[in-house]
Protein backbone atom coordinates (compact mmCIF):
# COMPACT_ATOMS: atom_id res chain seq x y z
CA UNK A 1 0.00 0.00 0.00
CA UNK A 2 1.36 3.17 -0.91
CA UNK A 3 1.93 6.18 1.24
CA UNK A 4 0.29 9.42 0.94
CA UNK A 5 3.55 10.95 0.77
CA UNK A 6 4.42 9.38 -2.37
CA UNK A 7 1.53 11.80 -4.07
CA UNK A 8 3.08 15.24 -2.72
CA UNK A 9 6.44 13.56 -4.03
CA UNK A 10 5.45 12.98 -7.71
CA UNK A 11 3.57 16.38 -7.37
CA UNK A 12 6.65 18.00 -6.38
CA UNK A 13 8.33 16.11 -9.30
CA UNK A 14 5.97 17.60 -11.35
CA UNK A 15 5.94 21.33 -10.75
CA UNK A 16 9.71 21.17 -10.65
CA UNK A 17 9.79 19.80 -14.29
CA UNK A 18 7.09 22.94 -15.32
CA UNK A 19 9.09 25.40 -13.08
CA UNK A 20 12.51 24.39 -15.15
CA UNK A 21 10.68 25.10 -18.71
CA UNK A 22 9.14 28.42 -17.18
CA UNK A 23 12.87 29.16 -15.72
CA UNK A 24 14.40 28.83 -18.85
CA UNK A 25 11.73 31.03 -20.61
CA UNK A 26 11.97 33.68 -18.00
CA UNK A 27 15.98 33.62 -18.73
CA UNK A 28 15.24 34.96 -22.28
CA UNK A 29 14.15 38.29 -21.14
CA UNK A 30 16.11 38.29 -17.47
CA UNK A 31 19.04 38.37 -15.72
CA UNK A 32 19.85 35.24 -13.23
CA UNK A 33 20.35 37.65 -11.01
CA UNK A 34 17.54 39.53 -11.54
CA UNK A 35 15.33 35.96 -12.03
CA UNK A 36 17.14 34.63 -8.83
CA UNK A 37 15.50 37.65 -6.80
CA UNK A 38 12.39 37.77 -8.28
CA UNK A 39 11.78 33.97 -7.35
CA UNK A 40 13.50 34.46 -3.83
CA UNK A 41 11.23 37.65 -3.12
CA UNK A 42 8.25 35.57 -4.66
CA UNK A 43 8.73 32.55 -2.23
CA UNK A 44 9.34 34.41 0.39
CA UNK A 45 5.52 35.73 0.41
CA UNK A 46 4.37 31.96 -0.34
CA UNK A 47 6.54 30.33 2.74
CA UNK A 48 5.41 33.51 4.75
CA UNK A 49 1.90 32.43 3.96
CA UNK A 50 2.10 28.58 4.58
CA UNK A 51 3.96 29.45 7.92
CA UNK A 52 1.16 31.70 9.13
CA UNK A 53 -1.92 30.14 8.02
CA UNK A 54 -0.46 26.60 9.22
CA UNK A 55 0.98 28.31 12.60
CA UNK A 56 4.29 27.66 12.15
CA UNK A 57 6.74 29.37 14.75
CA UNK A 58 10.46 30.07 13.18
CA UNK A 59 13.20 29.34 15.42
CA UNK A 60 14.95 32.65 15.49
CA UNK A 61 18.05 34.29 13.43
CA UNK A 62 21.28 32.93 13.84
CA UNK A 63 24.48 33.21 11.95
CA UNK A 64 24.46 29.21 11.40
CA UNK A 65 20.79 29.93 10.02
CA UNK A 66 22.10 32.56 7.81
CA UNK A 67 25.53 31.35 6.45
CA UNK A 68 23.08 27.90 5.26
CA UNK A 69 20.68 30.32 4.09
CA UNK A 70 23.46 31.95 2.19
CA UNK A 71 24.57 29.17 0.58
CA UNK A 72 21.19 27.69 -0.55
CA UNK A 73 20.69 31.09 -2.53
CA UNK A 74 23.80 31.14 -3.70
CA UNK A 75 23.32 27.62 -5.73
CA UNK A 76 19.85 28.61 -6.54
CA UNK A 77 21.74 31.82 -8.85
CA UNK A 78 24.52 29.27 -10.10
CA UNK A 79 21.48 27.12 -11.29
CA UNK A 80 19.97 29.57 -12.98
CA UNK A 81 23.17 30.94 -14.32
CA UNK A 82 24.08 27.83 -16.13
CA UNK A 83 20.41 27.76 -17.32
CA UNK A 84 21.37 30.84 -19.08
CA UNK A 85 23.96 29.30 -20.97
CA UNK A 86 22.81 25.73 -21.78
CA UNK A 87 19.84 23.81 -22.82
CA UNK A 88 17.34 23.03 -20.17
CA UNK A 89 17.37 19.43 -21.27
CA UNK A 90 20.71 19.13 -20.31
CA UNK A 91 21.00 21.21 -17.30
CA UNK A 92 17.71 19.93 -15.78
CA UNK A 93 18.62 16.23 -16.13
CA UNK A 94 22.26 17.08 -14.54
CA UNK A 95 20.15 18.83 -11.49
CA UNK A 96 18.07 16.29 -10.62
CA UNK A 97 20.66 13.74 -9.50
CA UNK A 98 20.49 15.31 -6.17
CA UNK A 99 18.17 12.36 -4.95
CA UNK A 100 21.23 9.57 -5.50
CA UNK A 101 23.21 11.67 -3.09
CA UNK A 102 20.67 12.48 -0.73
CA UNK A 103 19.87 8.46 -0.54
CA UNK A 104 23.91 8.42 0.10
CA UNK A 105 24.04 11.10 2.66
CA UNK A 106 21.13 10.03 4.76
CA UNK A 107 22.78 6.63 5.35
CA UNK A 108 26.23 7.55 5.96
CA UNK A 109 25.25 10.72 8.03
CA UNK A 110 21.61 10.16 9.35
CA UNK A 111 21.35 6.20 9.50
CA UNK A 112 18.72 5.73 7.51
CA UNK A 113 17.43 1.89 6.19
CA UNK A 114 17.04 2.38 2.32
CA UNK A 115 14.02 0.12 1.14
CA UNK A 116 13.42 -1.28 -2.23
CA UNK A 117 11.04 1.24 -3.78
CA UNK A 118 13.47 4.53 -2.56
CA UNK A 119 15.76 2.65 -4.81
CA UNK A 120 13.30 2.06 -7.54
CA UNK A 121 11.74 5.69 -7.51
CA UNK A 122 15.43 7.29 -7.75
CA UNK A 123 16.70 5.12 -10.27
Amino acid sequence: MLNSWIFWALGASLFWSVGQIVSKKSLGHLTPLTYNLLTTVLGLFGYLALAFFLGIKGSGFSLTNFLILSFVTSTYLLYFYVTNLADISLVGTIWACYPITTMIFSVLFLGEKITLMQVFFVL
